[in-house]
């Protein structure tokens, strides 16, 4: 199963939600939406949610938006690379 955590401020993601049928489970904490706040910080609260939630994941794919240039056939690859290199091990 996949599942998409947007961790944007309020008003996108139900823009988000209500225009592309996107799955937001709950928003982010106030601790982890600051200007200091760490994307791992931000990752670490989302998978305690979901843990909350009785879900786990093996793998997370953080996706800046600080790399526009990135295209969906990029993230095929690294996506490929990645479970390739994973089955090696």
């Amino acid at each position: 199963m996949i599942q998409y955590m947007c961790l944007q401020i309020q008003k996108y993601m139900q823009i988000l939600q209500r225009k592309n049928g996107a799955d937001v489970p709950f928003l982010r904490n106030a601790e982890t939406a600051t200007d200091t706040s760490s994307t791992w910080d931000a990752v670490k609260y989302v998978l305690q949610e979901y843990e909350k939630q009785g879900k786990a994941f093996d793998v997370i794919t953080v996706l800046q938006p600080t790399s526009p240039l990135r295209t969906s056939r990029d993230i095929k690859k690294m996506h490929t690379a990645f479970f390739a290199k994973r089955k090696q091990i």
